[in-house]
């Protein structure tokens, strides 16, 4: 098993913006063109191009650096914040 050193300050960052990034431009940017009666997928590219985003605003606002421990980490925690979201049901607009 391999472990790895989380920034705690980078986490703590990411779990205010994430949510802030998915409620500006709601859950449907999130997901691929689907139409009903397809159920709904994550768009990778977006999500990856969310947690640069993300980590590029986190570098700014600490100083420090986010690797791509950090990156993945982000990418993760953006893909958990989705899922859950779609679990719970939230709706799916434009």
């Amino acid at each position: 098993m391999v472990s790895t050193v989380v920034d705690l300050d980078q986490w703590r960052r990411a779990q205010r913006l994430l949510p802030i990034l998915v409620d500006r431009h709601g859950l449907r940017f999130f997901l691929e063109d689907d139409d009903f009666p397809h159920h709904p997928t994550l768009d990778v590219d977006r999500i990856d191009r969310a947690a640069d985003v993300a980590a590029d605003w986190i570098e700014r606002r600490s100083g420090r650096d986010v690797d791509a421990h950090g990156r993945d980490a982000l990418r993760r925690q953006l893909t958990g914040l989705l899922v859950d979201r779609l679990r719970s049901g939230a709706a799916i607009r434009r």
